[in-house]
């Protein structure tokens, strides 16, 4: 088992979720995919920082086997290909498909 210090970090955001003029948010903009644990915090991150980030989802480590297949199937992933934007041209990627449940009349016509 290879040591937790070796284990590679995995990016799941774009955006720096972190609270604009925070601490956390200027340490946060040190990750970078592929770094290790140990890079990251000579980078000057803290445990914290990456326990914290990993368990809201904001990163993911992975563990050198891991992280090889990661970026194995990640460079022959969609190479070439741009993600569907929404735009009116393709309607299909505006389509929102959350809808509020029926609210029944007689809690619509209840009077308290």
């Amino acid at each position: 088992m290879p040591n937790i210090m070796e284990y590679h970090i995995v990016m799941l955001v774009s955006e720096n979720p972190k609270k604009p003029g925070s601490k956390a948010r200027a340490r946060f903009d040190h990750y970078k995919t592929g770094m290790t644990r140990d890079q990251a915090l000579k980078a000057g991150l803290t445990g914290g920082d990456i326990r914290w980030d990993t368990k809201h989802g904001f990163i993911k480590l992975l563990s050198p086997a891991q992280y090889k297949a990661y970026k194995a199937r990640k460079g022959t992933k969609g190479k070439g290909k741009a993600k569907a934007k929404p735009t009116t041209a393709n309607p299909v990627a505006l389509t929102v498909t959350t809808q509020r449940p029926a609210i029944p009349p007689a809690i619509l016509n209840a009077t308290e």
